[in-house]
């Protein structure tokens, strides 16, 4: 039933796809861009100005917040000990450690949540309209999926 379903849900789409490709070609008769003789309609990507750290998706977010609450730990046990060693150890350099980590733990917490409150599976915070998309096999790259007419 599930295979079925699935073959069900790709017939939709590109019927879907073929009457958006019929509506964009009157679109361009219309304005009159186009002669409408022989028209190609391509895509492609085009590399964004957002690099692939600046780009995340929920599970990357919960990656980032679980090392943040190892490190923390790592960090408060230290002080722990260093408190029942009683040392006169400088210990500003792990209290720094902590407040930048806090400060990424809020960074990232505000990410999830307009992930979980938008539509789009991922954020990219130096172009919003960038997303992480499959350029090559398995390369990932953060672009645009541009589409072309020509006429």
């Amino acid at each position: 039933m599930g295979k079925n379903l699935t073959i069900i849900q790709s017939l939709i789409y590109f019927v879907a796809l073929q009457n958006t490709f019929k509506l964009f070609v009157l679109f361009l008769k219309e304005a009159q861009l186009i002669g409408g003789k022989t028209i190609a309609i391509d895509g492609t990507k085009v590399r964004a100005s957002n690099s692939k750290k600046n780009n995340f998706n929920l599970k990357k977010i919960e990656r980032h917040l679980t090392y943040i609450e190892t490190k923390t730990s790592e960090y408060l046990q230290q002080l722990s000990e260093n408190d029942k060693a009683e040392d006169e150890l400088d210990v500003s350099h792990i209290q720094a450690k902590i407040e930048r980590l806090k400060n990424d733990k809020i960074k990232y917490s505000a990410l999830e949540s307009l992930l979980n409150e938008g539509t789009q599976p991922q954020v990219s915070t130096t172009d919003a309209d960038a997303r992480a998309l499959l350029v090559h096999g398995q390369v990932v790259e953060v672009s645009y999926n541009v589409q072309t007419a020509v006429d």
